[in-house]
């Protein structure tokens, strides 16, 4: 399937888009998913999708928020990736992806940003691994 051109926003929701349990190939242009409860965008054992001009956003109430968390997830390609974090938060988060038990992810163009003093503080997680990408700014990632 195709989503483009979207705007999710719910600040009372825990999720603000969730795909899973999916080997069809899907695309993703233009979304902006904003200000849910734990997570942004969550995928699940999806395969063979492309994300294009995803922006996330936290604001007081979703501070906590991972932008995305991705698990048992293959093929799957982000193109110009923004976690975005409003100046008014003021507390920070330790990263805005989280990738587990994840093969062939590819971020081509990532983007951390605020104009407060707490941004997200690494890019990616890679918990199984033990390590974070701590780039604001990612031309090319691959995880393999």
């Amino acid at each position: 399937g195709i989503i483009k051109n979207c705007w999710t926003a719910n600040i009372l929701a825990k999720c603000g888009l969730r795909i899973e349990d999916t080997k069809t190939p899907g695309r993703i242009y233009e979304i902006s998913v904003e200000h849910h409860k734990d997570v942004e965008v969550q995928i699940e054992n999806v395969r063979n999708w492309t994300i294009v001009n995803l922006q996330t956003e936290e604001n007081i109430g979703s501070e906590n928020a991972i932008s995305v968390d991705m698990s048992k997830s293959r093929n799957i390609r982000f193109m110009n990736y923004f976690a975005y974090r409003v100046m008014s938060i003021r507390e920070g988060h330790p990263y805005a992806m989280r990738l587990r038990d994840c093969k062939d992810i590819q971020i081509l163009g990532g983007h951390i940003w605020s104009y407060g003093q707490k941004p997200y503080q690494n890019m990616v997680n890679l918990p199984e691994y033990s390590v974070m990408v701590p780039d604001h700014e990612i031309n090319r990632f691959v995880l393999e």
